[in-house]
């Protein structure tokens, strides 16, 4: 399954052009990953069905494949096991198009681009077989259900307007509505299940930003604090010793905040500026985020978004683990429910 690396979302930040080189040092490391709907651990395996709503001929079961994969489960083509197999049913339904629409560009050549709308709805279905505790036997049971609706603008170019147009008709489109369906196949319901359902051990990687050498201005205080942060985060990884993580990584922190008081936004050659501050913010973010302080992580990526608009702080924690103290506290509960017991 797809898994965001803790820092790719900020790639934006590498495609500034700078003076200053900037280096990184990576550590990856694992985090349990708690479900927001968990399904009992007496699961160990599960079936996919592909079916489609009644009345959308338009759409086939057969066209479509679902590369599903949830951690820690096996796949089975049917519920041959009455207790321990969770069948997934994938409806696919609701699929319309708007009414195709051209538009003429004239950039020292004329074209025509058509474009239309497609709106498609996935619904999700997840069951299995509940213990009755009156009669000791299994009954068929839902546990979930959800949807996906996405709306993606399909366009084709031409000459002319009538070749844009055509492009666009009947089976042409038609092939479109299949390749986004496919897409939400491929990625989202994948992704979606996984999060929602599965606990398993999620890859993490952290990074931790210096400057290397430069004529102009001496870094060794970043060069110094990410050394201090990369061993001491090494061993926190590895000893899971909160305390002393703390302890060890305020040197680090200490140098960067430091630093941030020399920041100068608005003149690019300066120790300090804009893109540096960003780093010297990145982490701290990262520090706190392993902190678990997860507030002033988050603030400190508001900072970055307020130096640079381009970079959006909202999605950061979107599938974030401060947001499984929740999760952890609901998964604690379900779990001395009867159905969470093994049976």
């Amino acid at each position: 399954m797809k898994r965001v690396s803790l820092l790719l979302i900020f790639a934006f930040l590498t495609s500034m052009m700078m003076g200053q080189r900037i280096s990184s040092k990576d550590l990856d490391y694992q985090i349990k990953h708690y479900p927001a709907k968990p399904i009992p651990p007496r699961f160990k395996c599960y079936s996919v069905d592909v079916t489609v709503a009644p009345g959308h001929p338009s759409l086939d079961a057969k066209n479509y494949n679902l590369n599903l994969d949830l951690n820690g489960l096996e796949k089975k083509a049917g519920a041959n096991n009455p207790k321990d197999c969770i069948e997934i049913e994938i409806i696919l339904n609701k699929v319309k198009t708007s009414p195709i629409k051209t538009t003429k560009i004239t950039r020292g050549y004329t074209t025509f681009v058509a474009k239309s709308n497609i709106q498609y709805k996935v619904d999700y279905v997840l069951s299995g077989k509940k213990a009755n505790d009156d009669n000791g036997k299994y009954e068929q049971h839902k546990y979930y259900s959800g949807k996906i609706v996405k709306n993606v603008m399909a366009q084709e170019t031409g000459g002319t307007e009538l070749e844009a147009k055509s492009k666009m008709e009947s089976w042409a489109l038609d092939k479109k509505v299949e390749e986004v369906v496919q897409q939400v196949l491929n990625e989202t319901i994948n992704d979606r299940i996984n999060d929602e359902f599965m606990l398993y051990n999620a890859n993490r990687t952290i990074k931790f930003y210096t400057v290397d050498k430069f004529k102009r201005f001496d870094y060794s205080d970043f060069n110094s604090a990410r050394e201090i942060a990369f061993k001491a985060t090494q061993t926190f990884i590895k000893e899971k010793d909160l305390p002393a993580y703390k302890k060890a990584i305020t040197p680090a922190r200490q140098i960067w905040a430091k630093a941030l008081k020399e920041s100068n936004l608005n003149k690019r050659k300066s120790r300090v500026n804009k893109e540096i501050t960003c780093y010297a913010l990145l982490n701290l973010a990262n520090t706190s985020f392993l902190l678990r302080d997860y507030r002033k992580a988050q603030g400190y990526l508001d900072r970055i978004q307020s130096i640079d608009k381009r970079f959006d702080a909202k999605p950061f924690f979107r599938n974030g683990d401060q947001i499984d103290q929740k999760r952890i506290k609901k998964y604690n509960e379900m779990k001395n429910t009867p159905d969470f017991k093994d049976v």
